[in-house]
């Protein structure tokens, strides 16, 4: 809830994926050519020269050197962006 200058009341229902500290950006497929990951649309890229691994919200991710982190599964990976 947030009171307003004019008087009012603004309320809101927060979105539980801010809890997290990474949210799903897009689902891309593409080939790694170590230390590069390029998506197959060739408009997307990520390094991997210095990689971190990081967990949130129960969730494995590698951390690209841009900031994005991607989400390591079984057969997938997805890309997420810093909230």
């Amino acid at each position: 809830m947030c009171s307003l200058r004019e008087g009012a009341i603004a309320l809101w229902q927060p979105d539980l994926r801010q809890t997290y500290r990474y949210v799903q950006m897009a689902n891309w497929t593409g080939q790694l050519l170590y230390p590069v990951w390029i998506a197959d649309s060739i408009q997307f890229a990520m390094s991997f020269e210095t990689p971190r691994s990081e967990k949130d919200c129960s969730h494995n991710f590698m951390l690209a050197d841009q900031g994005f982190a991607v989400k390591l599964t079984e057969d997938t990976t997805e890309v997420g962006e810093r909230m």
